[in-house]
Order: C-alpha cells, then structure tokens, then sequence
C-alpha cells in the first residue's frame, strides 16, 4: 500500500477525545516493560538527492530528523540513528522529476514510481548488502514535489520499508517514516490551543491536506504513538 503526503487543503480525521488517556496510559506501560530488553536501533538510511541544496549533514538532521527521532526512541525504547549517504548512483541521482511529466493519472504514476524506487533499493543493497530488518528504513530526501500540480511532498512504500521525501516541510519526513512504521492518516490529530483560544488548530505529524493556517504540532498523536509501538513490540 502506499501512502502520499499531500500540502494541499481538506479534511482531517480528528482524535477523539474518548479512549485517549487510557492509550497514553497503556503505552507508558508497554514502553516500561519494552526498555528491560536490549533491541535493535531503529536506522533510517538517508540518501540526500543531488538537488538538496543543503550540504551540511548536522544542519539536515536537525531541521527534518531532530523534530520527531527523540519521540520514535520514547514511544518504541529503541535507539534511532539517522546515516546520510551522497552521491549513490541510481539513488542520489533519481529522476523522481520527469514521473509528474510521464503521467497525468495518480495512480499510474503511484504504480510507475514505486516500483523504480524499490528496483533502484534493491541495485543499490546488492552493491552493499545488509540484512533486511523491520527497523531499517531507506529514506530519498528530494528538494522538490513529486508531484508539482498536486504538491505532494512524499510517498511512503512500508511494505518495503522505503520512503521519499521533500525538505519543503519540517514535518515531512517524520510523516513519511510514520507509514514505514504503522502511522496512519486516520489516527491523525488536530488540537486547539484553548490557552489562547486560537481558532485555528495545530496537526500532528500524520495529518494530511492541512487546511490554511493550520500550524504543525511537532508530534504524533496517542492513536499514532500507540501504533508505533505495536508495529515493532515483536521485532528483535
């Protein structure tokens, strides 16, 4: 299945009050118990697209990674590693511009993208091979949409554990590598700041077609938390 992000306005799932705290109350428990065994880290390989005009790691991670890896260690008691690797040829050089060009229709672009992303993984895993896990996540960080007209700004492939994203949001990558990891649109959240009474709400990372002036909470909602969670409780 995949999953698009998309920067354009709509409608949102909202969270539900009910069932809320009892899910916080639930995780804390699971993430106590899951911090008395040592586990494999959570490793999101970056590959920086040769169009990405910022060229100092440090500055990247913590723009895009830096917003949502301390929560990921928090929700799943795994450490997370962020690795950046340039000029990879087939990835670092990825044509991901001409697909928006090629095809009109979304759903053949869907098709035709996805199956060139997980070919050119696959080229480039054979040339260094590591064994496939769970918490491996091979992240594209692009400088552009995927798809102009429609301005969407990333794609996520879970079952492959493969993820493309733009650094035209700070929130971005952290919605694309929710999906590898059992996030979904759905359990999104959008929360008012009642302290200010401000009529506009504020979305959590999994939210999708953000209504004008809608704010990004740096943040997955408890629905999402939990779901982290429950996707790598079985996983070394």
């Amino acid at each position: 299945m995949l999953f698009f992000h998309h920067a354009i306005s709509g409608h949102y799932t909202l969270t539900k009050a009910r069932g809320t705290c009892k899910l916080l109350s639930q995780l804390a428990e699971l993430i106590s118990l899951s911090q008395d065994f040592k586990m494999l880290p959570i490793n999101i390989h970056t590959y920086v697209h040769d169009t990405v005009q910022e060229t100092n790691d440090k500055q990247l991670e913590y723009l895009f990674f830096s917003v949502f890896t301390p929560e990921l260690s928090e929700i799943t008691g795994r450490e997370v590693t962020v690795t950046f690797h340039r000029n990879v040829p087939g990835i670092t050089d990825f044509s991901y511009a001409h697909y928006s060009d090629c095809y009109s229709n979304l759903c053949a672009f869907e098709e035709a993208i996805s199956a060139d992303l997980q070919t050119a993984f696959a080229a480039c895993k054979a040339n260094s091979p590591r064994p496939a896990k769970l918490t491996d996540i091979d992240l594209l960080l692009i400088d552009g949409y995927l798809v102009k007209s429609l301005k969407v700004e990333g794609i996520a492939l879970p079952e492959a554990n493969i993820a493309c994203a733009t650094t035209f949001g700070r929130v971005v990558v952290a919605h694309e590598v929710g999906h590898c990891l059992g996030a979904t649109h759905e359990d999104a959240a959008l929360y008012r700041d009642t302290e200010f009474n401000d009529p506009n709400h504020c979305a959590t990372f999994m939210a999708t077609q953000r209504p004008e002036w809608t704010c990004a909470l740096f943040g997955y909602s408890a629905e999402n938390r939990y779901n982290i969670h429950n996707y790598l409780k079985d996983a070394p």
